[in-house]
């Protein structure tokens, strides 16, 4: 459950990030800063729960599965949530294309060494849900 932790850590980190934003560039930069870095820290921290925090049985195949839903799902969630804030907001783009790219790789990382951790620790291929 240690990712939950560092889950929380980085969105805190995005929210100080947003604060400090705020008082240096304005409200308007803020506000885009904030919304690049939200659906990647949604998208991934559910992931994150759904896929570690249960006790289903695991195997290579059903990892391997399990990664390639969460990547093309994580692509068009993110990828509308980009639509929809260029085109319906009039926040700085740049701001908001820089969080954004900034957020997700920082959950994509986060998430490749949860479930990195998750197969070093034997929970992949012995059937077993501990770890």
């Amino acid at each position: 459950m240690r990712h939950h932790l560092y889950a929380g850590a980085l969105a805190a980190l995005l929210g100080l990030a947003a604060l400090l934003t705020r008082q240096i560039a304005g409200g308007s930069a803020a506000w885009a800063l904030a919304a690049g870095g939200l659906v990647p820290a949604v998208v991934s921290w559910v992931s994150l729960a759904l896929l570690l925090d249960g006790s289903r049985p695991l195997s290579a195949q059903t990892h391997q599965r399990d990664m390639l839903i969460n990547f093309f799902a994580k692509v068009l969630l993110i990828g509308g949530w980009t639509v929809a804030v260029v085109l319906a907001t009039t926040l700085p783009r740049t701001v908001f294309v820089a969080s954004l790219l900034i957020n997700f790789m920082a959950w994509h990382l986060l998430e490749a060494w949860a479930y990195q951790h998750r197969l070093i620790a034997g929970r992949l291929g012995t059937g077993s849900a501990a770890g």
